[in-house]
């Protein structure tokens, strides 16, 4: 099952949990987290903006078992997602069994912050 939205916040306190591998989270603004994401290893995120777009995970987020797929699909000029760098924030971390794909758009990494993928299948990058 899909959903669809702008921009998303995940405040502390709140949980955002993927329940099926068939789980899909379209993001077309920004995503910050706050508060718990629950993948249980399971869906996918897709970052399908027409704008730059921001990921964030707080000091205060909960990733429990990583993210398992995210795509990049966006479309603005230039066709940007930035892990945002704060004091404290986390990176963007891909399950041992998760893929990051590649569609359309540049992923970019502020201060130390970058994208970590688990798999060491060579499929994982796509």
């Amino acid at each position: 099952s899909a959903a669809a939205c702008q921009n998303i916040t995940i405040n502390s306190g709140a949980t955002l949990a993927f329940s099926s591998t068939k789980s899909e989270l379209d993001v077309c603004g920004n995503f910050v987290v706050n508060g718990t994401v629950t993948t249980n290893n399971n869906g996918n995120i897709v970052f399908m903006g027409t704008t730059a777009q921001i990921f964030s995970l707080s000091s205060t987020a909960v990733i429990t078992n990583d993210f398992n797929n995210i795509t990049l699909n966006n479309t603005a000029t230039p066709p940007l997602v930035t892990i945002m760098e704060a004091a404290g924030n986390k990176d963007m971390n891909i399950s041992t069994t998760g893929t990051f794909s590649f569609i359309n758009g540049i992923l970019a990494t502020e201060g130390g912050r970058k994208l970590v993928i688990k798999n060491p299948a060579g499929s994982a990058l796509a």
